[in-house]
């Protein structure tokens, strides 16, 4: 090295030189050391040159290792990681030459800008988890990852700098020493080593540290993007490293509105304590962050739509289904609508702006993700009933203090109904082992509970302007019915009825007392009727929205209800008598029961918050778990999982935020790509030949779930073919030498059994009694079945039934064909089971505690030692939504 003059240790003047780099000004310093923009006279380019404090240099592995290091994080070529050109060391001072770029630091954007708006946060953490994900890929970890080490550029574009530079700097001496400052110098020995607000736990207590701390300092630059403030900030940096270990961050959605609940959860899920539980790679986290940028209101022809279809064929298949048997189904079909609410994936959120008249201040209420499926908010606003697992609940909303006025019943409690006076509360429940649901009324602080109603739908009370009288559903076995009487019970009178295909689902009472909105199901549809209060004469109301749910305005000017947009169930307002419709959240959360306050400008509800995700689980006696796949609301699996004999993974996803696609990927998620592409159809329930060459699927039609054909593609998504024209055909299974496609087709009401050869053809059809669900063993001995209500094992040479089994459900052979997996639910919840051939009873693979539940797609890895599935894990919470003042 040449030099003009010796500056082992002070600034470095204009002209002076250290190899090829020729300094032109100072443009900053830092814990790091200080940075110059210099001239490479060899190259002809100017460059940024930051030169480290001498005592670096007084280990000589330490620089060489530092130099290596820093060559390795020249080989990151990424667009979002700042380039590194060279690194040495000067007097004994370590340097490393980057490119120069022109902007700021974010911490100087914050500073210039306090929070961002949602679209910027999204755009520069999808760019910084990029970034990380590039060097993370390479083997190299940041460490020190906070706002001023992350440049904006003059376009608007993300750098992060100093990458690589903390790992050499992490290897201090043992006797760690806590300076109360912001930021504990990297700089200097024998200190504890990063930037207080942003070092992960496993920093903090000085444990090893790998690439999983970038994401936690990651999920503290988030938060602090969306608030404006730091999520771990403490009096002193003792005060903020005890928080890190200890404290949550204050709530994202009390410090702002309308974030959506999408992202707070990113948020959240980066800033686990335990590495573990956070994201397991930057590129999962940048996936997830992508999810949020092109929300479309889709139709309810997505997953919410799928799980309809599915039990319109229950219903299809079964036509001597009781009355109250097919009430039942249908509300089942409203319980899936709202627990697919996680299922917009890539491209499929867009932070939407709410309407200035919308709620735009969301707050929890609860907190324990256990909530019943039924709120209430007093007339004035000040309470809500709701309802848990162990009773009815009143909580008064401004002091957040709570009592249970109805102990747990033995049967569920259903919708809750404050009074117009405010003086009692109106709710269904089961007691005992009673049919049908009762209708009760409680004095709003507890005390003894009166049942007034028997026999009512639990999903509908509502009061008449002055509260004197109520209206409330009946389903009978041959009409479904409207009635009135009085508050407490008495001079009960049918007011109009429907016939049980097309029955009421819930009504509410207008303001002035003339008539009923209803919300209705006709053709398999639901649709808004108009019931006049005194005569009971039925008016369709084609023009307003077809809620699941409604309730008026107490000033009659409309409606609120909930809709599907995307698979979300959301809350809308429809003006009456115009029905002009305005969305009134904007986020990827279900909203399956609302109610409002008199004057309308608070509104309570239940949220319900869905994850579903990949994952596999050991057949051995441990049982251990892997997560695949970590995507927010991806949905991933819930319509199909295949896997390939090289251990790729094919499954079902709702990747375009229209509909249902196949992704594929590496057997640990990576390398994920997309194989259908058509947003007006949903592509569902993959299986693999057995040379992996072929994909067969199913393909239903935009908003036509009684259309539904077989489809054959290559495994790397091309030519497609369609092997089916009749439209009724799902769920195809390759034979084990990949010749034959099995599956289940519905002829008129019932299900049947066909298989076809593979590359298409004539269609044989395998059972004469109506079966579903075929699944052909790998060694092409044994096919699984469901016929008459039990799960049979046929001998495929000659047909016979070898065995009944006592449980049925979903099934996939092992590759070993000597046994199977099913899933099968018991207790509320569904787990996957091991059955043998040979052996009497299963085994049973998953206990999930409550509200994790298997989904419906699940195969195995080709060693059969590991099944992987979908896992759907579901929350509820009670939240109030307010108006701006």
């Amino acid at each position: 090295m040449d030099s003009r003059r010796d500056s082992s240790e002070e600034s470095l003047a204009e002209g002076f030189r250290i190899g090829q780099y020729e300094v032109m000004s100072f443009l900053g310093a830092g814990g790091m050391g200080e940075v110059y923009k210099a001239h490479d006279t060899r190259l002809g380019r100017d460059v940024a040159l930051k030169i480290l404090p001498a005592y670096y240099g007084s280990d000589d592995e330490r620089v060489r290792r530092f130099a290596q290091e820093a060559r390795t994080t020249g080989r990151i070529n990424h667009p979002n990681v700042i380039s590194v050109f060279d690194a040495g060391e000067f007097n004994k001072r370590p340097f490393i030459v980057t490119e120069l770029i022109e902007g700021m630091t974010l911490r100087t954007y914050l500073g210039n800008n306090g929070e961002l708006p949602i679209r910027k946060v999204v755009e520069f953490g999808i760019q910084i988890a990029r970034g990380l994900a590039a060097a993370h890929e390479k083997g190299v970890a940041h460490r020190d990852l906070k706002p001023s080490n992350i440049l904006i550029t003059v376009d608007g574009h993300v750098k992060i700098l100093d990458f690589g530079l903390a790992k050499l700097f992490h290897e201090e001496p043992k006797n760690e020493q806590i300076r109360e400052t912001d930021t504990v110098s990297l700089s200097t020995p024998g200190k504890i080593l990063g930037s207080v607000g942003y070092m992960s736990p496993e920093q903090v207590e000085a444990r090893p540290a790998d690439h999983r701390s970038d994401i936690f300092s990651m999920g503290a630059i988030l938060y602090e993007m969306l608030t404006g403030r730091r999520a771990f900030d403490g009096s002193s940096a003792v005060a903020t490293m005890s928080a890190i270990l200890s404290e949550q961050p204050q709530e994202i959605t009390r410090l702002r509105l309308n974030v959506p609940y999408a992202l707070v959860q990113i948020v959240h899920r980066c800033l686990q304590k335990r590495p573990e539980k956070r994201y397991q790679s930057a590129r999962d986290l940048a996936f997830s962050l992508e999810e949020l940028t092109g929300q479309s209101d889709t139709t309810f022809s997505s997953a919410a739509g799928l799980a309809a279809r599915a039990a319109v064929a229950q219903i299809r298949s079964r036509p001597g289904l009781s009355f109250s048997a097919i009430a039942g189904i249908a509300l089942i079909v409203l319980l899936i609508v709202v627990n697919q609410s996680d299922s917009i994936d890539a491209s499929a959120m867009n932070v939407v702006t709410p309407d200035p008249d919308a709620p735009h201040q969301i707050e929890r209420l609860t907190s324990s993700g256990k909530a019943g499926g039924y709120v209430s908010l007093s007339p004035d606003g000040v309470y809500v009933a709701h309802d848990l697992e162990d009773g009815l609940w009143v909580t008064h909303v401004p002091t957040r203090s709570t009592t249970r006025v109805v102990e747990a019943l033995p049967g569920e409690i259903g919708v809750t109904r404050f009074s117009p006076d405010g003086n009692y509360i109106f709710f269904s429940a089961w007691r005992g082992e009673a049919e049908y649901a009762s209708i009760y009324r409680i004095p709003i602080l507890g005390g003894d509970s009166q049942r007034i109603v028997a026999n009512a739908d639990r999903d509908s009370i509502t009061f008449s302007p002055g509260g004197s009288r109520i209206g409330f559903i009946r389903q009978e076995k041959e009409r479904s019915l409207l009635l009135t009487a009085m508050s407490d019970g008495s001079g009960e009178s049918e007011l109009s009825s429907r016939a049980p295909e097309d029955m009421f689902m819930s009504c509410s009472w207008s303001p002035d007392g003339s008539r009923f909105l209803c919300s209705v199901v006709t053709n398999r549809k639901p649709a808004i009727i108009e019931v006049d209060a005194a005569t009971g004469e039925q008016q369709p109301r084609p023009e307003m929205k077809a809620f699941l749910r409604i309730e008026w305005l107490a000033d009659g000017s409309g409606i609120l209800g909930m809709e599907p947009a995307g698979t979300a169930l959301q809350i809308w307002k429809v003006s009456y008598p115009g029905g002009e419709s305005r969305r009134l959240t904007s986020d990827l959360s279900s909203y399956p029961w609302i109610s409002a306050s008199r004057d309308g400008s608070t509104i309570a509800a239940v949220r319900i918050d869905m994850t579903t995700n990949l994952w596999a689980v050991a057949v051995d006696s441990s049982r251990a778990l892997r997560q695949i796949t970590t995507g927010v609301n991806t949905n991933d699996g819930n319509f199909g999982v295949a896997v390939m004999p090289d251990g790729r993974v094919v499954w079902s996803s709702m990747a375009s935020g229209k509909s249902a696609d196949l992704l594929i990927s590496n057997a640990d998620g990576s390398n994920r790509k997309r194989l259908t592409f058509d947003d007006d159809a949903d592509e569902v329930w993959p299986d693999v030949s057995s040379n992996g060459q072929h994909i067969a699927y199913a393909r239903i039609p935009e908003g036509d779930g009684s259309r539904s054909d077989i489809w054959r593609m290559d495994s790397d998504g091309t030519a497609a073919m369609r092997l089916t024209t009749t439209e009724d055909a799902g769920t195809p299974r390759f034979s084990g030498d990949g010749k034959w496609i099995f599956y289940r087709r519905f002829i008129g009401d019932e299900s049947y059994l066909f298989k076809m050869a593979a590359d298409g053809g004539e269609p044989v059809q395998i059972e004469a009694r109506p079966a579903d669900g075929p699944a052909p063993s790998d060694d092409g001995r044994w096919l699984l079945l469901t016929s008459e209500g039990r799960l049979e094992l046929r001998s495929m040479s000659d047909g016979r039934t070898v065995r009944v089994f006592d449980r049925k459900g979903l099934r996939r052979w092992r590759p070993d064909s000597r046994s199977f997996a099913f899933l099968w639910g018991r207790s509320g919840k569904l787990d996957l089971w091991l059955q043998e051939i040979d052996s009497k009873e299963p085994r049973q693979l998953t206990d999930f505690e409550p509200g994790v539940i298997v989904a419906w797609g699940f195969d195995w890895t080709p060693d059969g030692s590991e099944i992987i599935f979908s896992r759907r894990h579901q929350t509820r919470d009670v939240v109030i939504l307010k108006r701006p003042l």
